[in-house]
C-alpha cells in the first residue's frame, strides 16, 4: 500500500486581504444608500405634516381666543359690568371655537380693574405623531 504524502489544506486568513477585498466589493451598496435615504427622506415629510399641524392649530386657536376675547368684552358692556360673566362667556366661546389638535391647553381670560381691557393669556402643547418617532 502507497501512502501519499499529503499536508493539511489550510487556509491563511489575512486581515489586510480580507479588508482590501471588503472595502472594494460594491454589491449591496445601492440597498444601503437607499435605506438611508428613506429613513431620512420620511423624517423630512414627516417634519412638514407635524410642521403643518403646528401652523394650522396655531391659527385656530389665535382665532378662538380673539373670538372669546371680544364676545367678553361686548357681554362685560350688556352686562353693566360683570367680570364673572364676562369671563364665563369668554370661556365658553374658547371652549366651543378651540383647535382640537392642542393638548396640556391652559387658557385663562381677565378682565381688568377699569373695564377697558379683556386679556387672553394661553399655552398648550401640540401632539406629533412623526417628529416623536424621529
Amino acid at each position: 500500500m502507497h501512502q501519499m504524502n499529503r499536508k493539511p489544506n489550510r487556509t491563511r486568513f489575512s486581515f489586510r486581504g480580507t479588508a482590501e477585498s471588503f472595502s472594494s466589493d460594491n454589491r449591496g451598496a445601492v440597498a444601503i444608500i437607499f435605506a438611508f435615504s428613506i429613513v431620512i427622506l420620511v423624517a423630512f415629510v414627516g417634519s412638514a405634516v407635524d410642521y403643518g399641524r403646528w401652523m394650522s392649530a396655531r391659527s385656530q386657536q389665535q382665532s378662538a381666543i380673539d373670538a372669546a376675547v371680544l364676545a367678553a368684552g361686548r357681554t362685560f358692556q350688556v352686562t353693566d359690568g360683570n367680570v364673572a360673566t364676562a369671563v364665563n362667556t369668554a370661556q365658553q366661546y374658547y371652549a366651543q371655537l378651540r383647535s382640537r389638535l392642542v393638548v396640556n391647553d391652559n387658557t385663562n381670560f381677565t378682565v381688568s380693574n377699569d373695564g377697558k381691557t379683556v386679556t387672553a393669556t394661553s399655552r398648550a402643547g401640540l401632539k406629533t405623531p412623526f417628529l416623536s418617532a424621529v
